[in-house]
């Protein structure tokens, strides 16, 4: 009999039943040991228990913070005691997200007033995702509240403000008539190593069954973190379309962020609340004079406002992945060498100045791309793009992405791309697309066409990882990780 089986097998003709939880506190053995001897002493049927299924909850870091009072019920409260007005002065966009979806807001040219779900629910301070919260916080009987708030338990779960972890359990065990009567000396080996078969110590032994059948406690071997992993499978299926791929710097002066890209230096996507520049260095040297002197006399002919080389030299983080492209593109317009088309992809982060909500965050990942050369079309861009999302997403997801006309300050004509995700059940911009201006191209030193476009990775993840808020992926919760859904 295996060493196991023998320790637990002593144990219970001492003491005739045990949890699980006692063998392994009080044979020092660890939880996988005692499973395995446990299968192999009922399979012998020298032992008896029962299977139950246990679900263990435990509040998230965001969970847990809205123990007190959920966003949209602190705003409700706002509006009705007339603190918040318009949709301007909302700081938290959850709240004002889940007030709306809940029916308790409406918003009219701008304005919130409360409707009378909310009015009631603001004046009964009773709300059904807080209390249910708050009992699951105190410890209380899992089981019974589910059944009792199944709909508010639901909704915690899918707002991922609690963590659901189903898990099965041993009862108590108990020896039987058959385990006391064994004689629990035969010796028996479980394995074999060099010195067991030099000193031929397995002779006049026998060996232990192997069965795969045996249940095991829960194993989590090593995962990617999931947004490398997405970043990995955009990689793959660029390469797979013939992209090559291309990197550039998180810090660049304003001039290859904003100034190349012909964005005039007075465009309120310069200020404060947008971009994040930086103190130190506060300055970062623009590159070649005669590249300087062209995107200089492009906004002065564009625009008829005087171009100020300082505001050039200012440095940021990147807003955008463009700036890899554009430096990429002049790369290829200083080359003899170059043979054309050339299609390439950026992966990388970038940084804004953003209000955090569900699907903004101050620093997320993006992929840019361009395709240079001759007789290149719109129709090529919407092509690539389709191609992409098809590979990348599935034929059924695909279907879902939406392009429409827009406007960048960089591209002509432009378009942006939408995709319709399930559970906000709205249309969610991913990003745009155009024609890089040829006044752009000029200034870079390229005679040809250029198409490109910017796609924030980030919120692909919404539909494929069944996620509601994109900041999910960023929290880093050791449970989540290990439990995540595949990609």
């Amino acid at each position: 009999m295996h060493r196991y089986c023998s320790m637990i097998l002593n144990y219970l003709k001492s003491r005739g039943s045990a949890s699980a939880d006692q063998l392994i506190a009080e044979l020092g053995l660890g939880e996988d040991k005692v499973l395995w001897a446990l299968e192999v002493l009922k399979r012998d049927g020298a032992i008896e228990y029962k299977r139950d299924a246990v679900t263990d909850v435990s509040l998230t870091e965001e969970g847990k913070s809205y123990i007190d009072m959920f966003p949209e019920e602190r705003l409700v409260k706002s509006v009705a005691e007339g603190k918040v007005r318009a949709v301007g002065d909302v700081d938290d966009k959850i709240g004002l997200n889940w007030a709306k979806r809940n029916g308790w807001i409406t918003i009219d040219g701008g304005k919130l007033s409360l409707t009378k779900l909310g009015a009631s629910i603001e004046q009964s301070g009773r709300y059904a995702l807080r209390d249910t919260l708050r009992d699951l916080s105190a410890g209380g009987d899992t089981k019974r509240i589910m059944l009792k708030s199944s709909t508010a338990f639901d909704s915690l779960k899918r707002r991922h403000l609690i963590d659901v972890h189903e898990r099965g359990t041993i009862g108590t065990i108990r020896i039987t008539d058959t385990g006391n009567s064994i004689n629990d000396n035969v010796d028996e080996i479980s394995y074999l190593d060099r010195e067991i078969i030099k000193g031929r110590l397995w002779e006049g032994k026998r060996f232990s069954e192997y069965d795969v059948n045996i249940s095991y406690g829960d194993i989590y071997p090593a995962r990617m973190h999931p947004m490398h992993e997405f970043i990995n499978m955009v990689r793959e299926t660029w390469l797979s379309m013939g992209f090559v791929e291309g990197s550039g710097p998180i810090v660049n002066p304003a001039f290859w962020n904003f100034d190349v890209l012909l964005t005039p230096q007075h465009h309120p996507a310069r200020d404060m609340q947008d971009t994040f520049f930086l103190s130190d260095p506060d300055t970062v040297g623009t590159g070649e004079r005669s590249l300087l002197k062209r995107v200089k006399a492009a906004h002065e002919r564009s625009f008829g406002t005087d171009w100020d080389v300082s505001l050039a030299k200012r440095a940021l983080l990147r807003t955008h992945n463009t700036v890899v492209s554009a430096r990429y593109i002049r790369e290829l317009g200083s080359s003899s060498r170059a043979k054309y088309p050339i299609k390439a992809f950026f992966v990388g982060r970038v940084f804004r100045n953003e209000s955090i909500d569900y699907k903004h965050r101050a620093e997320f990942y993006q992929s840019d791309g361009i395709i240079v050369g001759d007789n290149l079309t719109f129709s090529n861009l919407i092509f690539e793009l389709r191609e992409f999302f098809g590979r990348l997403l599935g034929e059924s997801v695909a279907e879902s992405i939406m392009l429409r006309p827009s406007y960048f300050p960089f591209t002509e004509p432009s378009l942006e791309i939408f995709y319709f995700d399930k559970n906000h059940k709205d249309y969610i911009e991913l990003g745009g697309a155009g024609i890089i201006r040829e006044e752009i191209t000029g200034a870079l030193g390229m005679n040809k066409r250029v198409l490109a476009w910017g796609l924030g990775l980030d919120r692909l993840l919404f539909d494929r990882m069944g996620i509601y808020d994109i900041n999910e992926i960023y929290r880093n919760r050791v449970g989540w990780l290990r439990a995540r859904k595949s990609l």
